[in-house]
């Protein structure tokens, strides 16, 4: 299903994150603070996490973001520079990174087996997590809502086939408080859901498992497609999104596939046409108002469709004037709602990150 005309002129690549990362971006995760201020954390193969400002204004600390509100204006704003550069505690790349959404407090995992949690506030690493015996493919902090309203729980996931509760209340603990097995696979991809307790966990093997965090697993979603890339719930944790990968039907390559389903009970709800053969998401994403999903893909452009009917809204393309950049990793602002402002920040293999607005 193509894009109607002109849909694509609504999404806008608002400003690009670049200048850092020597090397690939493997994830990216936004934080709203307040409604005046967002910021993005880039995550790179070469072992270092970026924190911007995207918002558009300058940050507390002075590091001007933009040369000046006049040159924003005009259209002319100087290239985003960075709010922190978190580098030298990770020896191998970083695979996923995670901002609270009080933006204070960072937690960056990688190819190392560690897991690093940061103060924001002072670029240091305050405690380090060791729960998996493989690398890190996710973490996951959770929301104002998500996880039950629990904060203070964050969430890890490895290619050792488990998946990792922690308290970070707890400091001096250094064992997760639960640990949750079962997959036959690598994990891939974690999400909190946003009102009901859950946490879904997207699975190498072909399936995704919403777990209740109290009373053990909920649902188990077989994808039916290839390996399940990501999860993402939608804003009143009823619908989740599962991106897979290339499959295969009866002996015939199938393209990827983005499906929404029952959380509770695993059926699916909607299927989200538009992708090609070629296509393969990695990433997807709800927007905070539920209307929109977001898949990232390996064809140098992201996919948003409307939520409700399953057309295609738009194409967020990385680079149009270059030969097509994986689009690793795609998270939506949780301000996204307001019209004119940041709304989606992808990162690419090619080191830069691009906000979008529409």
């Amino acid at each position: 299903m193509a894009a109607a005309a002109g849909q694509d002129a609504l999404w806008q690549c608002q400003r690009k994150l670049a200048g850092v990362h020597v090397g690939e971006l493997l994830d990216v995760s936004v934080a709203a603070p307040s409604s005046a201020a967002a910021f993005a954390a880039t995550a790179g193969s070469d072992g270092v996490v970026a924190l911007w400002r995207v918002d558009g204004h300058a940050p507390a600390s002075g590091s001007a973001f933009f040369a000046g509100a006049g040159a924003e204006a005009a259209g002319a704003a100087a290239a985003p520079r960075p709010v922190a550069v978190l580098r030298g505690e990770h020896a191998r790349a970083v695979t996923a990174v995670a901002l609270g959404a009080k933006g204070d407090t960072l937690v960056s995992a990688g190819m190392d087996r560690g897991v690093c949690v940061w103060d924001v506030a002072t670029a240091r690493v305050t405690r380090r997590l060791f729960g998996h015996d493989g690398m890190h493919t996710d973490v996951l902090m959770a929301g104002p809502a998500g996880g039950g309203g629990a904060q203070h729980l964050l969430a890890t996931a490895g290619s050792d086939a488990s998946v990792c509760l922690w308290d970070l209340r707890s400091k001096g603990a250094r064992r997760p408080v639960q640990r949750m097995l079962g997959f036959t696979d690598a994990v891939s991809r974690l999400a909190f859901s946003p009102r009901r307790g859950c946490l879904a966990a997207g699975c190498l093997d072909g399936k995704a498992r919403v777990f209740d965090m109290r009373r053990g697993a909920l649902a188990t979603i077989d994808a039916h497609a290839g390996a399940v890339r990501a999860v993402a719930f939608g804003p009143l944790g009823e619908l989740l999104a599962v991106s897979c990968g290339e499959g295969e039907l009866a002996g015939r390559p199938q393209p990827g596939v983005v499906v929404v389903v029952d959380a509770a009970r695993g059926g699916e709800v909607l299927s989200l046409d538009g992708l090609r053969l070629s296509d393969s998401p990695t990433r997807v994403a709800f927007d905070p108002a539920g209307r929109t999903v977001v898949a990232a893909s390996a064809s140098g452009e992201a996919i948003a469709w409307d939520a409700s009917t399953g057309a295609v809204a738009g194409t967020l393309r990385h680079d149009p004037s270059a030969a097509p950049v994986d689009v690793c990793a795609v998270a939506m602002h949780p301000n996204a709602a307001r019209r004119g402002g940041p709304l989606a920040v992808t990162a690419g293999r090619d080191g830069v990150a691009c906000v979008w607005a529409r």
